[in-house]
């Protein structure tokens, strides 16, 4: 038997091998999972919730679906956190605020001089601090998943240059 003979025999055996393996089981998911958003559907966070929902039913080519709980339906905004501890919301697109008093460290970002952007929010959220954030909430059994910016204009810092009042204007 030459080298070339002892391959293709290898080979072929290993095929038939491997196609008598049983096969993996599909997995068994949930029929709908649920998504807490404290605000409406027409808002930013609305939005994004929906088009996140929508990709994962389309990745998944339907397996897995996502439902949307706009408006607070699933609890108040300052319980969101301890929705999905409890599994009674698997997902949620929700605020550092309302996160906060389960992990005090996010309190950092509801400190508006500390931060003069969304680029220093992101360079810290990016770095080693943001990495131990992450680690918080999980280890209070949140796994995030990324961020999401209030890309509204109602979230842009403003400024005005006279005080309605009459005072001093603060910018």
């Amino acid at each position: 038997m030459t080298r070339w003979e002892f391959i293709m025999i290898t080979l072929r055996l290993a095929v038939v091998l491997i196609a008598l393996l049983p096969q993996p089981l599909t997995a068994d998911y949930k029929p709908e999972f649920k998504m807490s958003i404290v605000p409406n559907e027409e808002t930013t966070w609305g939005r994004a919730a929906k088009r996140f929902a929508d990709t994962v039913k389309y990745r998944t080519q339907g397996r897995i679906q996502i439902k949307n709980y706009f408006g607070g339906q699933l609890g108040q905004q300052t319980t969101e956190f301890a929705l999905l501890q409890q599994g009674l919301a698997d997902f949620a697109i929700g605020s550092t605020i309302n996160w906060s008093p389960q992990v005090r460290q996010l309190n950092i970002f509801v400190l508006p001089f500390m931060f003069p952007g969304y680029a220093a929010v992101d360079a810290v959220e990016g770095s080693e601090p943001g990495e131990r954030l992450f680690k918080l909430i999980e280890q209070n059994g949140v796994f995030p998943i990324d961020q999401l910016k209030a890309a509204d204009p109602a979230a842009r810092r403003f400024r005005w240059t006279e005080d309605p009042r009459g005072g001093p204007a603060p910018c």
